[in-house]
C-alpha cells in the first residue's frame, strides 16, 4: 500500500507543496485508488497535480467525517470529476450516514455547505455505521465504539437534527484500516471518536495485535493530562515501527508522544509505503 499524503497542516522543508489546516490523503492499493478526506478548498487537487497522481482515475473516496476541514473541498473534486474523468462508472463515497447533518459552532457553519445530491452523477453514496471492505487490504471501520474513559467526552459545537440544534459527539467520525503482511495500519483523519478507540477496533476487525503505523490527525489539541498519558501508554504498547501523529496533534502533544515512541515527521506531499 502507498500513502500520499495530499494536505496537512504544515509542508516540509525542501517538499514544495501547499498547506492548510486540514487532512487528504490519497491511498493505492492493489487495484484500488482511494481519496481519503478532501481537506478544506481544492489545495489537495494543486498538490495532487504537483506529484502528477491522476485524481480522476479514483474508486472510492471516504470521508472521516463531516467537518469543514475534511469535507469543503468536495465540490472542487466533483467538478474536476466532471472535466476530466474517462470512466463512465460513479465513485463510490464511502462514509457514516450522519456526515451530511448540518453542524455549526459560534454562529458559523463547521460542516458541509453543499448539498450532496447536487453530486449524484458522480457519486455513489454508500453511507454505513459498519465497516466496509474497500478492496486492497483497506476497510473503512464504520462507527467507533468508544470505550475507555479518557476519550471523546466533550461535545463540539451542534447538529441539527430534525430541525432541534444538539451538542455534537460527532458519531460519524471514522477512520480506515490496511492490514498488510507486516502488519496493520491504521489512517485516521481527525480521531474525533478517539485514537484509542480506532485503534482498537481496527485490531479487533482484524484479528491481528500486529500495528506497525498509526497515521494522521489524533485530535490532541489541548488534550487532558488523561487522555495526553492514556493515549501514550497504549501507544507504547504496541511496539510500533513508526507513528506519524499530524494535522490536529499540538506540539506540546507531539513532544510527549515523541519521548517514547518512534513519532515521524510528514507534511503535505509526504509519500508512506508499507508491505
Amino acid at each position: 500500500m502507498k500513502l500520499t499524503l495530499l494536505v496537512d497542516n504544515q509542508t516540509l522543508v525542501d517538499r514544495y507543496f501547499l498547506a492548510e489546516p486540514a487532512f487528504s490523503a490519497w491511498i493505492e492499493s492493489g487495484e484500488v485508488k482511494l481519496l481519503f478526506d478532501t481537506g478544506y478548498s481544492e489545495v489537495f487537487l494543486e498538490n495532487a497535480r504537483r506529484l502528477k497522481l491522476e485524481i480522476s482515475e479514483m474508486d472510492v473516496l471516504v470521508l472521516s467525517h463531516g467537518h469543514s476541514d475534511h469535507t469543503w473541498g468536495l465540490p472542487a473534486l466533483a467538478a474536476h470529476l466532471r472535466q476530466n474523468r474517462r470512466r463512465e462508472d460513479r465513485v463510490k463515497l464511502v462514509a457514516h450516514p450522519d456526515v451530511f447533518e448540518e453542524k455549526g459552532m459560534d454562529g458559523e457553519i463547521y460542516g458541509v455547505d453543499f448539498n450532496i445530491s447536487d453530486f449524484e452523477d458522480i457519486f455513489e453514496c454508500q453511507l454505513s455505521k459498519t465497516p466496509v471492505d474497500l478492496g486492497g487490504g483497506l476497510t473503512y471501520l464504520g462507527e467507533i465504539p468508544r470505550v475507555n474513559d479518557f476519550e471523546a467526552k466533550k461535545s463540539i459545537g451542534l447538529r441539527r437534527v430534525d430541525g432541534n440544534w444538539l451538542e455534537d459527539f460527532i458519531l460519524d467520525d471514522s477512520a480506515i484500516s490496511y492490514l498488510g503482511t507486516a502488519g496493520l495500519v491504521v489512517i485516521s483523519g481527525c480521531s474525533h471518536s478517539g485514537i484509542v478507540n480506532i485503534v482498537r477496533h481496527a485490531m479487533t476487525l482484524s484479528g491481528t495485535d500486529q500495528v506497525v503505523d498509526i497515521l494522521g490527525g489524533f485530535h490532541l489539541q489541548k488534550p487532558t493530562f488523561e487522555q495526553l498519558e492514556g493515549t501514550a501508554v497504549f501507544l507504547e504498547g504496541l511496539g510500533l515501527k513508526q507513528l506519524h501523529a499530524s494535522h490536529c496533534t499540538d506540539l506540546p502533544s507531539k513532544c510527549r508522544l515523541m519521548r517514547t515512541l518512534p513519532l515521524k515527521e510528514i507534511g503535505s506531499g509526504s509519500v508512506l509505503e508499507y508491505r
